[in-house]
């Protein structure tokens, strides 16, 4: 069979339907094919082909969306891609998280997990044990149950300097003096009064935060939270999250705490109330 080329594309998205059509092919000419590749999507329903990865053996970011709970990851040999240093993970099983903690990724810095598994608990303090010596950022999603840590987070994650988390079972101390926490990332984009009130905690107790980022965007909460600044609503009314995705008085709230504190503040872009107001041009007109 003659050669199927190389692609020139450094990033690349396929399907698992056209995985499984590529992997057909002689792998000499798919490992030719994809040798330029650094950045690699895959989506795949069912038990994720062992091969793939391999086929890029110098790829540098990957994502990973494997949603089925299959449980044939056991059986898998773990990966090494010695120059991955960006990971996401949409996972629905914990097999498949336990499978990934085997790899052999020593450059990995920056990791996002999202999971849809209800049984994920302790394999995922298990998985950050091995992987998260090095890294800087760490996003944690959990679209079922808060999240739940074992031990000392931060022994587990000694150098990160952003983390993101949904809900957290139960808040882990604040960071020692020495640690480079500097972001926290509010991942949860329900509302939910009793997390903000927990954020809330964590700006009041983490010291080591300089940021929060969280999932609000101001465009879409301007007018009420300009209302409630002018009248100075307080304290928060009761019921005030039913029915809303963000809840104004809840994102008023944290931003009243960060203020306080002297920690910036941001919506899902990044941007402060003040960066907003100044990029309007007139919304207080």
């Amino acid at each position: 069979m003659s050669s199927i080329g190389t692609l020139r594309a450094e990033i690349l998205i396929i399907p698992g339907s056209e995985w499984d059509a590529l992997l057909t092919k002689p792998l000499e000419d798919v490992r030719r094919l994809l040798s330029k590749v650094r950045a690699l999507l895959i989506e795949y329903l069912g038990l994720l082909p062992v091969s793939i990865p391999t086929l890029c053996p110098s790829i540098t970011f990957l994502a990973i969306h494997a949603t089925t709970d299959d449980s044939g990851y056991s059986i898998l040999a773990p990966l090494a891609l010695p120059s991955l240093s960006t990971l996401q993970l949409l996972i629905g099983s914990d097999e498949c998280l336990e499978w990934v903690g085997k790899w052999d990724i020593p450059s990995l810095r920056y990791l996002e997990l999202a999971t849809i598994s209800e049984k994920l608990g302790l394999s995922l303090s298990n998985f950050l044990r091995n992987v998260g010596q090095e890294l800087v950022s760490l996003q944690l999603s959990d679209a079922f149950n808060p999240i739940a840590f074992f031990g000392d987070i931060w022994l587990t994650l000694p150098r990160v300097r952003y983390f993101g988390s949904t809900m957290i079972d139960s808040i882990p101390p604040q960071p020692p003096p020495n640690h480079p926490l500097q972001v926290f990332s509010n991942r949860e984009h329900g509302s939910y009064s009793s997390w903000r009130d927990d954020l809330k905690e964590i700006v009041n107790e983490w010291t080591k935060i300089q940021c929060v980022s969280d999932t609000h965007v101001w465009d879409r909460v301007a007018k009420e939270f300009r209302y409630i600044q002018e009248n100075y609503v307080t304290p928060l009314s009761s019921h005030h999250c039913e029915g809303r995705q963000i809840c104004e008085q809840c994102v008023h709230s944290l931003y009243f705490t960060c203020e306080k504190r002297g920690v910036r503040y941001e919506d899902e872009y990044g941007r402060t109330w003040a960066e907003y107001k100044g990029g309007l041009h007139g919304i207080d007109d």
